[in-house]
C-alpha cells in the first residue's frame, strides 16, 4: 500500500514529511482528513494511522486522508513539556493542508 503523494512540510518544529491518501478520481475529495497517532514516545505513529487512511479514502472523491510522523518528544525530557511542540506540529500540518487543498472558509 503506497501513498497517493508525498509532500515535505516545514513546521515551527522543523520539517515533517506528510502521506496523502486517496483513490485517484475525476473529482477531487469532498474531505481533507488528518490522522496522527498520539504518545510518540510510547511507540505511537504514523503506521498506526495508515490502515484508517486507506479505509477512509478507499472510495474515489470522498476523503483525502494525510498521516504523518510525530516529531518524537523525549520521555526523559518529559512528555508533559514537550506536548506543546507535537501539538504546534499538527497545527502547522492542517495550516498548511488548508493552503493546499481547503476551499478558503
Amino acid at each position: 500500500m503506497e501513498p497517493f503523494a508525498t509532500y515535505d512540510v516545514e513546521t515551527r518544529a522543523g520539517t515533517l514529511r506528510v502521506n496523502q491518501w486517496e483513490k485517484p478520481s475525476d473529482t477531487p475529495p469532498r474531505i481533507t482528513v488528518v490522522t496522527v497517532h498520539p504518545w510518540a514516545p510510547l511507540g505511537g505513529g504514523e503506521h498506526n494511522c495508515v490502515g484508517l487512511a486507506h479505509e477512509l479514502s478507499n472510495e474515489p472523491g470522498v476523503a483525502r486522508v494525510l498521516t504523518f510522523q510525530l516529531g518524537s518528544s523525549s520521555l526523559v525530557g518529559g512528555v508533559i513539556t514537550h506536548h506543546k511542540r507535537e501539538i504546534q506540529q499538527i497545527v502547522d500540518v492542517c495550516n498548511w493542508a488548508d493552503a493546499k487543498f481547503g476551499d478558503g472558509k
